[in-house]
């Protein structure tokens, strides 16, 4: 499972820094959510792909430490890396819950957990925010 997690999160970060988020739908559920802790809840395949779209090609995903907790569970580290200037403007956690469906994982609740943000980085976050921002991580995981 531990190959198959990391290989989750290689296609997360390579298809979202080429500017394609819709390479992505294939390894969310049909009834998957979405939370990243400075936006909100998005819930199934059509939100999933508009905040995808929102982001997509404008940073550079580094994704580190990939744990599979048990059969399902993982959790990673995600450092963001602004194209432009080469620096980091974002660290977040990853606390996920996958589902084996047509013979292979995918992800059921995805959880990004900002840890800290660059100010430019965390503005341009704003503007995506949803009416349930501020809510608990659907996982259960890390959660300030």
């Amino acid at each position: 499972m531990h190959a198959e997690a990391a290989n989750l999160y290689g296609r997360w970060a390579h298809a979202l820094d080429a500017g394609r988020p819709d390479l992505l739908l294939d390894d969310f559920t049909d009834d998957a959510v979405l939370w990243v802790s400075t936006r909100g809840s998005y819930r199934g395949h059509d939100e999933i792909r508009e905040i995808l779209r929102g982001r997509a090609g404008t940073v550079l995903h580094v994704i580190t430490n990939v744990v599979v907790e048990a059969p399902g569970r993982t959790h990673a580290y995600l450092h963001v890396v602004d194209l432009a200037s080469g620096a980091v403007v974002g660290r977040a956690r990853y606390d996920d819950d996958l589902r084996q469906e047509g013979g292979r994982w995918r992800w059921h609740r995805k959880a990004v957990d900002f840890l800290w943000q660059a100010p430019g980085y965390a503005e341009t976050n704003v503007a995506l925010r949803r009416p349930d921002y501020g809510s608990q991580n659907p996982v259960g995981g890390l959660t300030r």
